[in-house]
């Protein structure tokens, strides 16, 4: 596992690789986390003869924008999506296989819609695709409750000084509720949550989930974005759930097959919750080669 620099078009990022095969595998990470919780699933796959990256994703440790007026409100899904597609390319590679945990799941899904040629394959974990997500919610009360973090998060501020509070007790708490009995190693989950306690990380990171609304953003790209979001998933695909996720409840994924133009295949992964990718890292890996390499 090696670290370098990475300038994809209007991000500047370290990105975390391993092996240098010939074909390219992009792990993305969501919120609270952090490319390191890919360190298994990437030897694995440069073990298979893949050139396996994760980065940074924009707002998150030391990635910043190489123009414009910093990385603050600059999170549409269109844009970060772009940053994926300019990667695959600053890397020298034509198209990967995109592996997306949580918004790095959303992230990858707009990328395959922006650009088909550049995404060989999509996998999708612990989040399933938001059409099929927003066309599961009436059914299912219970994902509403689960969710009501994200309005909270609305709020200007105060969600930050809440995060922050006892050394990241809320997000320990949070890292717990998604994935319950303690399976995800502790040093993972501290090192994200440090990263995230850095000075002005917190409200970069929810910058994401502040996009979600046009509250506070103009609403033609706020459209523009949300219209990626909903369109039909070009590349084959996997889409993972966690039997045990408190953050996304497994009805919510049922149907998502549906949200892909080519073949697509759902898998709940028994024991495991939200970080299923640490929790149960050998059956994670197995159902991801098998995808890639089919």
């Amino acid at each position: 596992m090696r670290l370098h620099q990475v300038t994809a078009g209007a991000v500047e990022s370290t990105v975390l690789r391993c092996g240098d095969g010939d074909r390219l595998a992009v792990f993305l990470h969501g919120f609270p986390d952090g490319p390191w919780s890919f360190e298994a699933q990437m030897r694995a796959f440069a073990a298979e003869g893949f050139t396996a990256v994760a980065p940074w994703m924009r707002g998150y440790g030391s990635s910043r924008l190489t123009r414009g007026d910093g990385i603050a409100g600059n999170f549409y899904l269109s844009d970060v999506a772009h940053d994926v597609l300019m990667l695959i390319e600053a890397l020298g590679f034509e198209s990967a296989v995109l592996i997306g945990h949580d918004w790095g799941a959303v992230t990858a899904s707009v990328a395959s819609v922006l650009d088909r040629t550049r995404v060989d394959a999509l996998a999708m974990l612990a989040v399933p695709p938001m059409r099929t997500l927003l066309g599961n919610l009436r059914g299912n009360p219970d994902q509403v409750v689960r969710s009501l973090y994200m309005a909270a998060f609305q709020v200007p501020f105060i969600p930050e000084v809440a995060l922050r509070a006892g050394r990241g007790a809320a997000l320990r708490w949070l890292w717990g509720r998604w994935s319950p009995g303690g399976s995800v190693p502790s040093a993972v989950r501290d090192r994200a949550i440090a990263e995230l306690l850095e000075p002005g990380a917190l409200a970069q990171a929810l910058s994401w989930y502040r996009h979600l609304l046009p509250v506070y953003r103009p609403w033609l790209e706020w459209e523009i974005s949300w219209k990626l979001t909903l369109a039909p998933l070009p590349p084959r695909g996997l889409v993972l759930a966690g039997a045990r996720d408190g953050c996304m409840a497994p009805a919510v994924f049922e149907g998502a097959e549906s949200a892909f133009e080519g073949p697509a295949r759902l898998v709940t992964v028994d024991g495991a919750g939200h970080f299923m990718h640490l929790e149960r890292p050998d059956d994670v890996n197995r159902l991801l080669l098998d995808f890639a390499l089919g």
